[in-house]
């Protein structure tokens, strides 16, 4: 192991922070399942990048009283939250939308089944169930606890990653010969759900700030991704009123 290489480990150690060892290895067995993700953006580098975020907010922010936290329930929630998604290839509209309806309940259904035997407490479990639903994108009644409103802060939050964003198109051998439509329905969520919703409450005022300060080099980077997309693929001059399914997408102009 690096020295200088993020783990869970080494972000329990670095943050003083006790878990037991069922717990722990509970955690674990979730991070290795995202470690095998089939969606590059839903795997064990996203889970490691919200830890890394917490980090961050827990050294940055007195908005939480950090030592009431039950960070067993709050771990184990993040490591799991999206293993369902891990077992699943997006590339179509229809399972796009089906996914954000379903991811929630989906996950906590894999994790009491594949945490059956792993000797934990049936309260937290209960616990963990509820905020792994309730981290999914559409939910109709309010979050009851902090430790979910926590995991869904910081899911929103790596949504703006342009690193995460990267390393899925990476790991795809020829990204720009993605179907037309699959990349609309990137562009559509982009532009009618991320960026106007990154304006409404989140929980608290430190994911917001955060947000704030990464949407800028985080659109950039979106833009010039379509725009690269569409002269691979149709070698046009940008016309921003036309779409990918008619001939190509487009960026915004640059201010």
């Amino acid at each position: 192991m690096n020295p200088g290489k993020f783990t869970f480990n080494s972000f329990l150690t670095g943050h003083n922070i006790r878990i037991s060892p069922e717990v722990k290895h509970s955690c674990l067995e979730g991070l290795k399942i995202m470690r095998k993700s089939r969606d590059q953006m839903h795997d064990d580098r996203h889970v490691l990048g919200i830890l890394k975020n917490l980090g961050k907010f827990m050294d940055e922010s007195r908005e939480i009283n950090w030592s009431k936290i039950n960070y067993e329930l709050l771990l184990l929630s993040i490591c799991w939250h999206d293993v369902w998604k891990s077992g699943r290839v997006l590339n179509s509209g229809h399972k796009a939308l089906y996914h954000q309806f379903y991811e929630g309940l989906g996950s906590m259904r894999v994790f009491g089944k594949l945490t059956k035997y792993h000797s934990l407490d049936k309260k937290l479990v209960r616990k963990v169930k509820y905020s792994i639903r309730k981290h999914s994108m559409f939910q109709f009644l309010p979050t009851r606890n902090t430790e979910t409103k926590i995991l869904k802060d910081l899911d929103r939050l790596e949504e703006w990653s342009i690193p995460r964003l990267r390393w899925a198109l990476g790991a795809i051998s020829d990204w720009h010969t993605m179907s037309p439509r699959l990349v609309n329905v990137g562009k559509f969520y982009f532009e009618h759900w991320m960026l106007p919703r990154h304006t409404k409450k989140n929980y608290f005022q430190w994911t917001t700030g955060r947000i704030n300060f990464k949407k800028p080099a985080y659109s950039r980077e979106v833009r010039r991704l379509l725009h690269e997309f569409a002269r691979k693929n149709f070698n046009l001059l940008p016309r921003p009123s036309l779409s990918i399914e008619r001939q190509t997408i487009y960026p915004e102009s640059e201010e």
